[in-house]
């Protein structure tokens, strides 16, 4: 498609609670921003609506010169901001052509602002539904909450943008929605940023983790898989389980090693120390974690479930695993043994990466939808 997308304007409403300060905090600012800024260069104008207040307009160098930020006034609570953002910020809606969405938490009142405003173009994109994920765990007001979101969501949408054919195929089955409504564009990574650095010396005894410290990781198992390997462990992120996997690494004497937060841009040259990424969730999205680890060449465990087995190609571009600590520890053993192998799979996992999952590329499905639809 070549339409001429500069005459329009694209509202990205940001998750319920979300601010760019906070996407600072968390290190994925960078990473964010780089996506609107390249969307940026097809449109008129793009208006960012976060929750954070008028400190987030201190970001707008970050971003390109047709890049508006909308703050909220902090005197709101996000939950009434979030419902009630159709009326709060009708005048800046009534500019956009098109509206998009990040997840499902605070999608409600932007499917009001879409029954107020007929005119707009409702993208709902997820990396995950949030419906799939309570019902893994059990938590069934809020699957039944979140079910009936969706349901609104992905009727009244135009386009649904979700990240895996696993999650299409849920979106399509679950709610009765036509297949073609639902189109697939993969979490992307940046694979100039993410790539091999030969001249930084490996860890030969540490493996890495990078992500949310909490019960779907599965770290717990991670750790039990680590007892008596001789290897440390190096966590990058933040978490509620945070102290309960000390304990646990202390009881069965495994050396674990919290590094926080780390700036996404500056996460290349950590994750360049490492020959062993693992990822052993008991269910995933689309992890840019995986997908970062894979674009710098490291070798990487997955566990066997949806998200990561769309990723890794089990002894091509990574190994799979099951999640308990046995499978693990046997998939670890076989990369630490083996320098060779952890070679051929961190090649063809960049290779991968590349031929898949850079941004340029992902961006561009992302713009044939809009141009198909003006």
């Amino acid at each position: 498609m070549t339409t001429n997308l500069k005459k329009y304007n694209l509202g990205f409403i940001m998750t319920k609670g979300m601010s760019l300060a906070e996407w600072d905090r968390i290190g994925i600012l960078s990473r964010e921003i780089e996506s609107y800024n390249i969307l940026a260069e097809y449109f008129n104008k793009i208006c960012i609506f976060t929750y954070g207040g008028a400190d987030d307009l201190s970001y707008k160098n970050n971003f390109a010169s047709n890049v508006e930020i909308i703050y909220k006034d902090r005197s709101i609570r996000d939950g009434v901001y979030c419902f009630f953002i159709a009326f709060f910020r009708s005048k800046e809606l009534k500019k956009c052509s098109f509206l998009k969405t990040n997840q499902m938490k605070g999608v409600l009142g932007v499917v009001i602002a879409r029954i107020v405003n007929r005119k707009i173009k409702l993208i709902i994109r997820t990396g995950y539904c949030q419906s799939f994920t309570y019902r893994k765990e059990r938590r069934f007001y809020k699957y039944i909450k979140y079910f009936l979101i969706e349901y609104l969501a992905y009727k009244l949408c135009y386009r649904g943008i979700v990240t895996s054919k696993k999650i299409r195929d849920y979106v399509v089955k679950k709610y009765n929605i036509r297949k073609n409504k639902i189109k697939i564009v993969p979490n992307y990574i940046n694979t100039e940023l993410f790539k091999p650095n030969y001249d930084i010396k490996k860890y030969s005894d540490r493996i890495i983790f990078v992500g949310r410290i909490s019960r779907e990781k599965n770290l717990k198992n991670l750790v039990r898989a680590l007892e008596g390997l001789d290897l440390k462990l190096d966590i990058v992120g933040q978490g509620p389980q945070k102290r309960d996997l000390k304990k646990l690494a202390t009881d069965l004497s495994v050396d674990i090693n919290f590094l926080g937060t780390v700036m996404n841009d500056q996460l290349s040259d950590v994750l360049n120390r490492y020959k062993i990424f693992v990822l052993p969730s008991l269910y995933e999205g689309a992890p840019k974690s995986l997908m970062e680890a894979m674009s710098c060449e490291l070798a990487c465990v997955g566990t066997d479930v949806e998200g990561i087995n769309e990723l890794i190609k089990d002894k091509t571009t990574g190994l799979l695993s099951r999640t308990n600590s046995e499978s693990l520890k046997k998939s670890i053993q076989s990369l630490r043994e083996d320098d060779k192998l952890c070679f051929e799979l961190g090649e063809k996992a960049r290779q991968c990466i590349l031929e898949n999952y850079s941004i340029k590329n992902q961006i561009k499905k992302e713009i044939d939808i809009y141009e198909r639809a003006v």
